[in-house]
């Protein structure tokens, strides 16, 4: 089995959940140990990000999505010789043993397309990606854009698409869409990541209030408006190894952590708490 992690970054600055600066990058912790994985990462500021630590390393501006779209047209015998491939945001700090923990979990299970669940104390999206410490793994209907994992099989079925977003709204449902069949796309609980707290890059590229739009154009252009936008998890693996159906979850996080920004003769950002509308 070969794995590859996939990142596009830049130079963050990062915030714990109080406010606080954290030192370092992603890229301490995801190398700070022997990996079992291969880095390509594409660098879209003047930073070099990364550069000492990657096996393919590539300026370039862009989005995760274009440049991993660019990576995948230039380099396609680079990528072809990976099992799996791990394609994530420059803001997501895992330990070197997790992400290989997560690549063996990914072939162990069968899985297609996964997901490291999100600590509580970092950002997160969508509540039933969050850690539930009760799951060894939980299945889904649907996996979030910021951290996929895809087997190879899968990265064939959707790797197309990656040109025709820019953030990834709603693209992300299209081809959890594409890919999910029965107990083939799983939310890790044995695993957290910890989205770090900064300020978005994408919203330098293409404001919030404009991703939803741009998402209603994705659909349009491949004929999905009628697509299943529901999130479900459908059953899992408990601690105990104990396999369940579920036609009910009732994620255990009830509220998020998100950014809010305020703008003036100086730009500063605090993190704020917000309800998870259920």
């Amino acid at each position: 089995m070969k794995n590859l992690v996939f990142t596009s970054a830049g130079q963050r600055k990062f915030r714990d959940k109080n406010n606080r600066p954290i030192n370092g990058s992603p890229f301490d912790t995801w190398t700070k140990d022997l990996k079992d994985f291969d880095l390509v990462t594409y660098c879209y500021d003047d930073s070099n990000i990364g550069k000492d630590k990657s096996n393919l390393w590539v300026q370039r501006k862009g989005t995760k999505f274009q440049n991993f779209s660019h990576y995948a047209s230039f380099y396609p015998k680079h990528l072809e010789q990976y099992d799996y491939v791990w394609i994530v945001d420059d803001d997501m700090f895992m330990f070197t043993e997790d992400i290989n923990e997560m690549f063996r979990m990914m072939e162990d299970y069968d899985i297609d397309l996964g997901t490291p669940s999100f600590d509580e104390d970092g950002m997160h999206y969508v509540d039933i990606l969050v850690n539930d410490p009760n799951y060894i793994l939980r299945y889904s209907n649907y996996v979030e854009c910021s951290a996929h994992i895809f087997s190879r099989e899968a990265l064939k079925k959707v790797k197309h698409t990656f040109s025709d977003t820019i953030t990834g709204n709603c693209w992300d449902n299209y081809i959890s869409n594409m890919i999910h069949k029965n107990n083939n796309l799983a939310v890790f609980d044995s695993i957290k990541a910890y989205h770090g707290l900064s300020m978005s890059t994408i919203n330098k590229v293409s404001a919030r209030v404009n991703h939803p739009s741009e998402g209603k154009s994705f659909l349009e252009k491949y004929n999905a408006n009628n697509i299943n936008l529901g999130r479900n998890i459908t059953g899992g693996i408990k601690k105990d190894g104990t396999e369940v159906k579920l036609n009910k979850y009732v994620p255990p996080v009830e509220s998020r952590i998100y950014i809010k920004v305020n703008l003036g003769n100086t730009v500063t950002w605090q993190p704020s708490v917000k309800k998870y509308r259920r």
